[in-house]
């Protein structure tokens, strides 16, 4: 049972849990499969943008990928909330 969860796992992303798209074919061609990205790698980017701690999963019980539409969102999100700090602080107060 252990096995078949973590085999599920592989193709999960971490944050909104949707199938990891692997290679789709359109039309008969085959198109390169999406990219993911590692939870470790960006395990401070996570915990800014989606308050997620990816430092305690468990590799056998949490996904160890993203997806790229929540990859994307993070990204949104970090240069939001730096845009918006760097701008509160720059205005001046009369």
């Amino acid at each position: 049972m252990e096995v078949h969860h973590q085999c599920q796992l592989v193709d999960l992303c971490q944050v909104c849990g949707c199938k990891l798209h692997r290679g789709i074919k359109a039309k008969g061609k085959a198109v390169k499969p999406e990219p993911s990205y590692s939870c470790i790698l960006y395990a401070d980017k996570l915990l800014v943008a989606f308050d997620v701690n990816v430092a305690v999963d468990e590799a056998e019980i949490h996904s160890q990928m993203l997806c790229t539409l929540c990859f994307k969102a993070m990204s949104r999100v970090l240069v939001a909330k730096e845009h918006w700090s760097r701008r509160i602080t720059s205005t001046k107060i009369p």
